[in-house]
């Protein structure tokens, strides 16, 4: 297969790109047809052609398919001119992590498909699965079934290192995010506008830095009529692209669809099964025909002038790249303003050769009143900021000004994108925690946009006086977004005006920008002493946009709600409140307690057993972020893992000596309205040990469903006096018993499809240790260890051992009964619904 590289597409930011400029992809499903053995599930060759034609009359640029294509129609698609966007078809219906043999199948399936079409012209990129089922994904674990996913993308990237590889997720299951995919892709049908824009918008969130494909979406012409097709499909393409999405793929080019048989019961597709046209078709065309880039369907009821306003002290070393990329700003009515703050350097220099920029300078007083400064010199209408170390896309003011006028937002901005590093140690500090992220409300409404990034109407800039220019470095975008919103302004958030901003360069110089970060949380609190917890971390109230704080598999940073027994058609992931505990454990008391209780230990030993816990239990709390940040691809490696770790531990610490040091007063402790109490007092969210007791496996070919045994489960359990809890759609259970008040016995269970009529039902049962079995195995241990110090007799202290051992019977013993009761009910209700006992090979 010849290469052509210069045909690739590739990601930038938000964006997919072909020869270096942005790329939307406009896509519609192809197949598969039956049957789907004969020429790999396409149609002859020469109806392959014809299609492919209307196709690129329709205005598409992409095709998706769900088998293997033969050579030939890559061919084919090349000659017209289409892309290929390939789904990876293999065993995800059933629990494939209970088999290696079944994972390593799914590798090596994956790794011949990429090798087999690596370097074709025509190859978008790869979905490496498709809609996981939701319950099978309870049933196996969000965090595993992500693992494996990220390892069949791995495989992909290995086999070709320029392959874009995804995973086709939906909205049941959300949460299901990898971080090995380059594009996050997500299969959308929702036939309400309001509801599809607000679900894209979400969509964008979880996305984070990288491009967003919608890789389905369609409406079904037999249930809606043609004419509301087409109307659908009119409004969600215009949603998506409003909402900054980076393509499109429609949902289908023709109603035959074959999924084991023919498909009669819907008609999706834009043409009918014949390929006479639908009113669909014609919608599409007129749609698509207009839209070549981001920016071409973006519209503004009245151009406003904007000035863009740059900051910059000492900045020569990134400001040329800054304001080259500003000079090719695509929005019709701009200025572009530096605002000198005394540089030392030859800043002055570099900007006066730009032509269309216009300098002002003044003396060194801090980056608030250079922005101010700013403000007093622009004659815009909307005022820009952005950073010196910053550059731009060419639609970026069109993209944030669009939304802020549709929105009817105050202030408005976008995320800022750290640019790809060769350097490792720049590269980890792309990813380390501490830099200057947005905070959302909910999916639109900001509760703080960065000032690199950030644009604000200047009669609101005017109503709350601008920035305060006790901010010489660091705080005044957060200053400055708080009295926006107290003042009644509301900030919104473009996914798709976002800026590439650099990140420091080297360790001593992340570090300076904490200190300074530091110091200006100091000065936040005083300001805003209401937005500050009692050991100085920020009270906020909206959800914190870093990898550190996004959620995070198998961890507690989010709550999920999956419907009852995990049937949600939607389910929601709320980002859980950041706990004080990490700002306790970083909080200057706590390390001094601790660095004292170390020094004194040696002295006498006894103060050990303080010191030691105390700093340990910082070192978790800061550690176990640095192990689910992904290592980006310039430091990938143990060494650079322990060196993240170090630079998770170290940077809350610095941040946290400043802002104790630095105010000549501690501000009162408040607490914030929205905060949820005092989390000091708080039972503190940790795990809870268990373990998983066995599973069984039922056969049935009737079609029994496991909401019928779960119904018969609860009856049973009832009608024994048996105290229990049902899923209420937060749990990763079905029926938990409560029997004991030292364990909880879980039961999950999961159905498996198979052919025909056949339905395998699994059911897992596992254990739970409740608080009252650690508080009082807490303080059994507690006593035992405090009478060791008084303890002479080998005796004696095998009488302790013995005391241990007897504790640890009794809860056994508790534990097994409640266990063995649980098992046989469930046993016994199988059977009487007609399940064979005994599980069954799978074919």
């Amino acid at each position: 297969m010849a290469a052509d590289q210069d045909q690739r597409i590739r990601v930038r930011g938000k964006h997919f790109v072909r020869g270096g400029k942005p790329w939307l992809a406009k896509g519609l499903t192809y197949g598969p047809f039956s049957p789907v053995e004969k020429n790999d599930g396409l149609p002859e060759p020469s109806r392959v052609r014809f299609d492919l034609d209307s196709i690129v009359q329709v205005g598409a640029n992409l095709v998706r398919v769900y088998e293997l294509p033969p050579e030939w129609f890559l061919d084919a698609c090349a000659e017209a001119g289409l892309k290929v966007l390939i789904s990876i078809p293999w065993t995800s219906h059933v629990d494939f992590l209970r088999d290696r043999e079944e994972q390593e199948k799914s590798r090596f399936i994956v790794r011949e498909a990429v090798n087999r079409y690596r370097g074709h012209r025509a190859v978008f990129g790869y979905l490496v699965g498709n809609e996981i089922e939701a319950t099978l994904v309870r049933w196996m674990g969000t965090g595993d079934v992500a693992d494996f996913i990220d390892s069949l993308c791995l495989v992909a990237k290995e086999t070709d290192d320029e392959a874009l590889v995804s995973y086709g997720n939906y909205p049941t299951t959300e949460f299901l995010q990898p971080r090995e995919n380059d594009f996050c892709a997500f299969n959308v049908f929702l036939e309400d506008r309001l509801a599809f824009s607000n679900y894209v918008a979400r969509a964008q969130h979880m996305a984070g830095d990288k491009p967003l494909l919608i890789s389905e979406f369609g409406a079904d012409s037999k249930s809606l009529g043609e004419n509301q097709q087409a109307e659908i499909l009119k409004w969600g393409v215009r949603e998506g692209t409003d909402s900054g999405v980076a393509g499109m793929v429609v949902f289908a080019f023709t109603d035959e669809w074959f999924r084991g048989h023919p498909v009669l019961g819907w008609d999706f597709g834009i043409v009918r099964r014949e390929r006479d046209p639908k009113v669909a078709y014609g919608a599409l065309m007129d749609t698509w025909k207009a839209w070549k880039r981001p920016a071409d369907v973006l519209t503004l009821p009245e151009r406003k002038r904007v000035s863009v306003i740059v900051c910059t002290y000492n900045g020569s070393a990134t400001i040329g790249n800054c304001l080259d990329s500003l000079l090719a700003l695509d929005y019709p009515d701009c200025e572009i303003l530096v605002v000198d703050d005394g540089s030392t350097d030859d800043t002055r220099s570099i900007v006066a050769r730009r032509e269309g920029v216009r300098l002002v300078r003044q003396k060194h007083g801090g980056l608030s009143a250079a922005r101010n400064r700013g403000a007093r010199e622009a004659k815009g209408d909307i005022l820009a900021y952005t950073d010196d170390d910053c550059y731009v896309e060419e639609d970026w003011l069109m993209q944030v000004v669009a939304t802020m006028e549709r929105g009817g937002y105050s202030a408005c901005g976008g995320p800022n994108i750290p640019p790809p590093v060769n350097d490792p140690v720049a590269a980890l500090v792309t990813v380390a925690p501490g830099a200057p992220v947005h905070v959302m409300l909910d999916d639109g409404e900001a509760e703080h946009i960065p000032g690199c990034n950030l644009i604000v109407r200047r009669e609101a800039f005017e109503e709350i006086g601008g920035f305060r220019e006790v901010f010489r470095v660091a705080g005044d975008d957060v200053d400055f977004c708080w009295r926006l919103q107290e003042a009644g302004h509301r900030i919104g958030f473009s996914p798709l005006g976002f800026v590439w901003h650099h990140r420091r360069a080297t360790l001593r110089a992340y570090l300076r920008q904490q200190v300074g970060y530091g110091k200006a949380e100091a000065e936040l609190a005083r300001l805003h002493p209401d937005r500050f917890g009692q050991f100085g971390g920020a009270l906020w109230r909206g959800a914190i946009y870093e990898p550190e704080h996004l959620p995070q598999r198998g961890g507690r940073s989010y709550r999920l709600f999956r419907g009852v027994f995990g049937n949600a058609l939607f389910p929601s992931v709320y980002t859980r409140p950041a706990s004080d505990w990490h700002n306790i454990v970083t909080s200057v008391p706590w390390l001094f307690v601790g660095g004292c209780a170390l020094v004194a230990g040696f002295f006498r030993p006894a103060f050990l057993l303080l010191g030691i816990p105390v700093l340990l239990f910082t070192a978790i709390m800061t550690g176990r972020r640095a192990l689910e940040i992904r290592l980006p691809d310039a430091a990938r490696g143990g060494r650079w893992r322990l060196l993240l770790i170090c630079m998770c531990m170290v940077q809350p610490v610095v941040r946290s000596l400043n802002r104790f040091s630095w105010p000549r007063k501690l501000p009162k402790s408040s607490r914030a309205k929205d905060s949820g109490g005092n989390l000091l007092f708080r039972w503190p969210r940790v795990g809870i040990l268990g373990k998983t007791i066995g599973e069984m496996s039922f056969w049935s070919d009737q079609e029994i469903h496991r909401e019928e045994l779960l119904a018969r489960v609860k009856a049973a359990l009832e009608k024994m006096g048996h105290r229990f809890a049902v899923d209420d759609g937060w749990r990763d259970w079905d029926i938990e018993l409560r029997d004991s008040r030292f364990w909880r016995v879980r039961l999950t269970t999961v159905t498996e499809y198979h052919e025909g009529r056949g339905r395998l039902l699994r059911l897992r049962f596992a254990s739970r240790v409740t608080r009252m079995h650690v508080t009082g195995s807490v303080l059994l241990a507690s006593l035992m260890g405090s009478i060791v110090f008084f303890v002479d007799s080998p005796l004696r202290m095998l009488w302790l051992v013995g005391l241990w051992l007897v504790w640890w019977i009794f809860l056994e013993l508790l534990h097994r009964g409640q266990v063995e009761q649980f098992m046989l009910t469930a046993r016994r209700v199988a059977r009487e619904l007609g399940f064979l006992p005994e599980p069954v090979e799978e074919s």
